[in-house]
């Protein structure tokens, strides 16, 4: 069971149920603990009354079973610390990543809608009014994107080499589409401003 377990994950959910599953084995080798005492001192006594060939084999033969119980309880409280470390990191990443991500595909979503410029001034003005908010929300969210970095940084330094580099992956990613959105915002916005600027011009002459 120990040999098959994955690397703990960076990922909220599949910690989560890795805890639960290590909370499992935890109690699993407890429960045996007193079979290996007893074992243990069984062959004590049995080799503190008699010395013969069978009787050194069946002390190797138990040394090696304590030892390697000992070291599956070892193994197990090492990866419980790890998984206990990750866990809140994780959760954190989560919290701030999953909301961020919903907004910039809504955000896309506003930004590609205003790529066809309406000629009147009227609706010109609304999407102005539109093309504000999202300056607004950018703004806003350019702290969460701020935050996701620094709880990206905090995590890799406890997660393993392959769950570093999802990771990597993912805050580029939101990292990579941020700055796009941005730029676009920036290119809308001008577009915008000369549409507003060209049909007041034009409403002048008029």
């Amino acid at each position: 069971m120990v040999s098959n377990q994955k690397m703990p994950s960076s990922d909220f959910k599949v910690v989560k149920a890795q805890i639960q599953e290590q909370k499992f084995l935890k109690k699993m080798l407890l429960d045996r603990q007193n079979s290996v005492l007893s074992l243990k001192m069984m062959g004590t006594e049995l080799l503190s009354n008699t010395k013969t060939v069978e009787l050194e084999q069946a002390e190797t033969l138990m040394k090696n079973i304590t030892l390697r119980f000992d070291e599956l309880i070892s193994t197990a409280e090492k990866r419980m610390t790890v998984l206990e470390k990750i866990i809140p990191i994780a959760q954190e990443f989560q919290d701030v990543s999953t909301p961020l991500t919903e907004w910039l595909e809504i955000s896309e979503k506003k930004l590609h809608s205003m790529s066809c410029i309406p000629v009147e001034e009227n609706k010109i003005k609304d999407m102005i009014i539109q093309h504000e908010k999202i300056i607004a929300d950018i703004g806003e969210q350019q702290k969460s994107v701020d935050q996701l970095n620094v709880i990206y940084e905090k995590l890799k330094k406890i997660a393993s080499i392959t769950e570093s580099d999802t990771i990597c992956h993912r805050i580029s990613s939101i990292n990579e589409k941020f700055n796009e959105l941005k730029s676009s915002s920036e290119s809308v916005g001008a577009i915008l401003k000369e549409a507003h600027k060209g049909v007041g011009q034009f409403v002048l002459l008029m």
